[in-house]
């Protein structure tokens, strides 16, 4: 159980430390960038970091870290775990303060905004506000959010049930935010480009329907009408062949749009304000 220790501190904000968990884990400040050792004390400050602000309790801890033996031997060896992650930010960053230990667990008191997982959240918000008129404000805000990837998430941070669940949620939302992005580029035209980059993230995804139907029409938006239906052939033989399953009604309803010609630019469609 979690629970909230209100606002945050100027003293805690003021160490100018950044952690981050899109690629392998990391502590930056003041432009260097530090790894930190130690299976366990990654954990550690990934799960603090993902529930930064409230009290993660002993036991939450000691589970995510997998940690066995007798209670006292637990608690001693989590105890030395913090003592030895306390150590380390008071050596690289003078940031011994930022956690901080409580009757039930420990926390880490850090601004939000210092944690890159929170500013992906961040600017995936500021897309999804932008008006559908504005397409050039909304890729901007998805090329942040990318940008703050490293690497998978959380790769290094270890198994537990915590950050295994978090990885999986920011892997989803990070495919989402490219098919997101390709979308842009097709509203605004870049039909070549787009169509580059879809056909690399379909190596890395295979199995999304929505790249699938994103390269159909960026294919057939640049006249490539019949690869646009080889795309689709493609993805029907994939899906049977490692599925079992058929394309769904709204791709074969595109094939059907892309085989009568009866697609319009969506340059055309759109009253984009540049």
């Amino acid at each position: 159980m979690s629970r909230s220790i209100g606002r945050y501190s100027a003293t805690a904000e003021s160490s100018g430390v950044d952690i981050r968990l899109l690629g392998e884990l990391a502590i930056a400040a003041d432009g260097f960038e530090h790894k930190l050792p130690g299976a366990r004390r990654r954990a550690l400050v990934a799960v603090l970091a993902l529930r930064a602000g409230t009290v993660v309790s002993t036991a939450a801890l000691v589970e995510e870290l997998r940690i066995t033996g007798s209670a006292r031997q637990v608690t001693n060896s989590l105890q030395a775990h913090v003592a030895r992650l306390r150590t380390w930010l008071d050596q690289r960053f003078q940031a011994r303060e930022l956690l901080r230990t409580h009757e039930s667990g420990y926390c880490l008191r850090i601004s939000p905004d210092r944690i890159d997982t929170n500013r992906f959240a961040a600017a995936l918000a500021t897309a999804s506000a932008v008006a559908p008129q504005q397409p050039h404000k909304r890729l901007a805000a998805l090329e942040t959010a990318l940008e703050l990837w490293r690497g998978p998430a959380l790769v290094d941070a270890g198994d537990g049930l915590i950050c295994r669940q978090a990885r999986d949620h920011l892997h989803e939302l990070k495919i989402a935010a490219h098919e997101d992005l390709m979308q842009e580029l097709l509203t605004l035209g870049y039909f070549f480009r787009v169509t580059l980059d879809i056909q690399e993230l379909i190596v890395q995804y295979p199995l999304r329907e929505r790249l699938r139907e994103q390269l159909m029409m960026a294919l057939a938006y640049s006249g490539r009408h019949a690869e646009a239906v080889e795309a689709y052939h493609a993805f029907r033989h994939l899906l049977g062949s490692e599925l079992g399953l058929d394309p769904s009604p709204a791709l074969h309803a595109t094939l059907g749009r892309i085989l009568r010609h009866d697609l319009r630019s969506p340059l055309v469609q759109a009253r984009i304000t540049l």
